[in-house]
């Protein structure tokens, strides 16, 4: 009798755990996902790897970039399995991510209002220009390139049969991935830019769901219109954050040292008006005088950026410091008399990454009870 009666409640908890199937319960969990896809490039990441200067860091571009740029779709009957977004999300996504190129102070405001805003925009290769209805070819004078940004939406399914131990019915996932690319051209000619190749960023919501045998939903959210709105708002904004963060990568912002001081900080010659964003972690480095162009950019410290000023300056907090040879031996000049050090190296300050969900863009999702 015992072990019968062991036995039946040893079944009895196999189809009780069997029968758990995972659900998205709220738009809150796919929202959070998303977000803990974004590679940061925080304290914790910096320590994870050697010190290092980032390869993008270019002294002339530590700044301002003379970028302009423009947003277009694929065509729907592209022959790709593509979908664009609506008239309503278009606006919202072009009006959020010109925000973002103006917030970041990194883009000249006067290029705002060159913006490309209609699907048609087309770079034209055939006469060396890039010519649109809304966009002022003299206004390009002085930019170097365009970033001509266009996303593409996908949705895939699949379903999975649930075995009768398992309460049967089906599993389903949906998997709703935006991607978002961005084709660098210089502006003179519509060739790809050198210093930056064509590079693309990618949000994936998914959303799991149980279905009985008719193949209705019994658990898990069911998305409406208004909830695949919801989607796309939040993917378009993760996305903002990844594009970004892939751009301070490729072009790090930072400037020359200013001073170091007993307490382990280090002030840039940088600010907001200039690109910083507060909590960035940053590399600052050596260049010998003597060695002109050629000179070795030689990793001293990695920083955070605890004080970004609006204007001005910013100041770093120190929390490592390079034990190589080569390293050592600056920093050591540094310590004991900074203004002679300077009289030998150039010493500069730059970013790598963005630390955290920047505050020029809203966040992804809010908490749902």
């Amino acid at each position: 009798m015992k072990i019968i009666t062991f036995l039946l409640s040893a079944t009895v908890a196999v189809l009780t755990t069997s029968c758990s199937v995972h659900v998205t319960k709220n738009m809150s969990e796919v929202f959070r996902d998303v977000e803990e896809d974004i590679q940061y490039h925080n304290v914790k990441y910096m320590k994870s790897k050697k010190m290092y200067v980032p390869h993008g860091v270019d002294e002339k571009n530590l700044g301002a970039l003379k970028f302009n740029f423009a947003f277009g779709q694929d065509e729907a009957d592209s022959g790709y399995d593509v979908n664009v977004f609506d008239k309503k999300e278009w606006d919202i996504y072009k009006r959020e991510f010109v925000n973002a190129f103006a917030a970041t102070k990194r883009f000249p405001l006067g290029q705002l209002n060159d913006v490309l805003s209609d699907r048609d925009a087309r770079v034209a290769a055939n006469n060396g220009v890039t010519r649109t209805k809304e966009l002022d070819v003299s206004a390009m004078s002085e930019v170097g390139g365009l970033l001509h940004i266009h996303p593409t939406l996908t949705m895939t399914n699949s379903e999975k049969k649930i075995g009768f131990f398992r309460g049967g019915g089906y599993s389903s996932m949906s998997v709703n991935t935006m991607k978002t690319t961005c084709d660098p051209l210089y502006a003179e000619n519509n060739e790809q830019v050198d210093a930056i190749q064509s590079f693309s960023v990618q949000v994936t919501g998914t959303i799991y769901q149980r279905k009985n045998k008719m193949r209705v939903v019994t658990r898990g959210i069911v998305l409406d219109n208004s909830g695949l709105y919801d989607l796309h708002v939040m993917q378009m904004r993760a996305s903002i954050v990844k594009f970004f963060l892939k751009i301070y990568e490729l072009f790090p912002v930072g400037g020359p040292v200013v001073n170091f001081d007993e307490d382990d900080n280090a002030v840039i010659r940088a600010s907001r008006s200039t690109g910083v964003q507060p909590e960035m972690e940053f590399v600052i480095y050596a260049m010998k005088k003597a060695d002109g162009d050629a000179a070795v950019r030689v990793p001293l410290f990695n920083a955070t950026a605890v004080s970004v000023g609006q204007t001005g300056n910013t100041t770093l907090k120190i929390w490592r410091k390079n034990s190589e040879k080569s390293a050592k031996k600056i920093i050591k000049m540094i310590n004991e008399n900074f203004d002679a050090a300077k009289a030998e190296y150039d010493f500069y300050g730059c970013s790598d990454g963005l630390a955290k969900w920047p505050d020029f863009v809203q966040r992804a999702f809010e908490e749902e009870d």
